[in-house]
């Protein structure tokens, strides 16, 4: 893929920004590109938003009435008391319980949200060097803590137990924690985020901010450009104050069409594999976003006998057919017939055009074959020749995909009066097919149970008809009703082996001699 990606959010195929464009996932505020609330940011329980600013040392509260940051009082100041801070870096809420990493005075101050009251001071043991940074806390209470003094991130149990400390990927700055509690470590000098789990073992790295949206849950409030926070339509900075600094735009650019290449990404398939001779190829549906501006080129090669990756990329262009151009439309579907020469095998290239600010995108894409032409039922002049042949069939593909939509509903209809292939609800269907169908044989199906265990039921019920009413169709109702398959012993004698044995029993005695 030249230039094209599939969209991490949606997993779209669409052209890859421009580096450098958008928001920066290593942006200083630390909430990864507006993903996660900044490092000074906390949400406390009935959404009280606390900001942490590091210019005053002190600790604010948002007063929605008055829609401005008020101070906590008591608390904070410049100093090495024990409500005071030094350089503070980061708070975090865990268990009503407010956390404040103090760098200058190389501790965890822990506050409740109650009065604000100092329950205590976090550190690790004495050999343990300790210059707290950032903070994050995990779906099990624990906390962690990075040191870029030493190269450390520390954990602490929900309780202030110091548990661990482990080397950090860099000289680590701000935690953030996703829902699978992973953690995604900024680091000084580094253009991406370290992902880390639980243990300190490095999962990989990350370096867009669209990419972790589905790993955190949505924010209560947006986070803009900066850190800046957007609270009831005001917009504050990271120190309580409000701005009207301009957002910084968020939207990426992308490459415009190359005069060179005549693109602005490619994207060049695999080899489709039809396992037949000389197989007609018949036609291309796609389901993709062009917004304006942008367009998507399709083209197509056909061979008898496959080609490496290297052959194919080496065709020049003219060895490429179809060459169908989708331009800006409202409708998400589209088709176009595949034109080329018959071949067993397939490749499909699309060629991706931009302006420069937005980018197309595919969301799925089905290639359809062997063409079965409507010519089959016209007279053998209209196929005499290949030319006419060929456009006879293009002709008649017009009127195909009216006709093949009928044909796909009437091939499915088989599957509704089959008891194991019928929707039903539970199943993702929209309509309970199922319950109707056993409505025609005076079956009225209790919509409580399991549908798998419904299914079996409708297709015993043939079986069960013609001994209504004896207590061997009751044995065998129940039967279908506990999932116990029928059909074990032939004679019709209950026997004990008909029930697996559990796995843990106990090995039979041995015979007494």
């Amino acid at each position: 893929m030249d230039g094209v990606e599939r969209q991490p959010e949606s997993g779209n195929l669409a052209l890859k920004p421009v580096a450098g464009q958008g928001r920066d996932i290593a942006e200083p505020s630390g909430s990864l590109g507006g993903v996660v609330l900044p490092a000074v940011v906390a949400v406390g329980p009935r959404g009280a938003v606390y900001l942490l600013d590091t210019e005053r040392c002190v600790v604010l509260f948002f007063d929605p009435c008055v829609c401005r940051f008020e101070a906590v009082p008591c608390l904070g100041g410049q100093g090495a008391g024990a409500r005071q801070f030094q350089d503070p870096r980061a708070i975090a809420i865990c268990n009503r319980n407010l956390l404040v990493t103090d760098f200058g005075n190389r501790r965890v101050s822990v506050f409740s949200l109650e009065g604000f009251i100092l329950r205590d001071h976090w550190r690790p043991p004495a050999k343990e060097p300790f210059a707290p940074f950032g903070l994050a806390i995990d779906g099990k209470g624990r906390v962690f803590v990075t040191d870029p003094v030493n190269v450390k991130i520390h954990r602490f149990a929900a309780s202030g137990i110091w548990e661990k400390s482990f080397a950090a990927p860099g000289v680590p700055r701000h935690l953030a924690i996703d829902c699978q509690d992973r953690l995604y470590v900024l680091r000084d000098l580094a253009p991406d985020v370290a992902v880390l789990n639980g243990d300190g073992d490095m999962l990989g790295t990350e370096t867009r901010p669209d990419a972790l949206e589905q790993s955190f849950p949505p924010l209560p409030f947006q986070v803009r450009d900066r850190g800046n926070l957007d609270l009831n339509g005001c917009v504050f900075d990271l120190h309580g104050r409000m701005t009207n600094l301009p957002p910084k735009p968020p939207a990426f650019t992308y490459p415009p069409v190359s005069t060179v290449t005549g693109y602005s990404g490619r994207y060049r398939s695999a080899a489709f594999d039809s396992e037949f001779y000389n197989c007609q190829w018949h036609r291309l549906r796609v389901c993709a976003c062009v917004p304006p501006g942008t367009g998507l080129r399709f083209s197509t090669f056909t061979a008898s006998t496959p080609l490496t990756d290297a052959d194919v990329d080496a065709l020049p262009d003219y060895a490429w057919q179809t060459n169908q151009l989708l331009r800006p439309q409202t409708s998400r579907d589209w088709d176009c017939l595949i034109a080329g020469e018959a071949g067993r095998y397939l490749w499909f290239r699309i060629d991706f055009l931009s302006n420069g600010t937005q980018t197309p995108s595919i969301h799925d894409f089905r290639i359809e074959f062997p063409r079965i032409s409507l010519r089959r039922f016209l007279p053998a002049v209209f196929g005499e020749a290949p030319r006419s042949a060929d456009f006879t069939d293009r002709f008649l593909a017009v009127f195909d995909t009216t006709i093949r939509s009928i044909e796909t509903q009437l091939d499915r209809v088989a599957a509704l009066y089959d008891p194991v292939s019928s929707p039903a609800d539970g199943a993702g269907a929209q309509t309970d097919f199922l319950s109707y169908i056993a409505s025609w044989i005076g079956i009225a199906l209790d919509r409580n149970w399991p549908v798998e265990r419904r299914r079996a039921f409708v297709e015993a019920a043939a079986r069960l008809y013609p001994c209504r009413g004896t207590p061997e169709a009751l044995r065998q109702l129940l039967l279908v009703f506990l999932g116990v398959p029928t059909g074990c012993c032939p004679d019709g004698e209950i026997r004990c082996a008909c029930a697996p044995k559990p796995l843990n029993c106990a090995p039979p005695p041995e015979p007494r001699k």
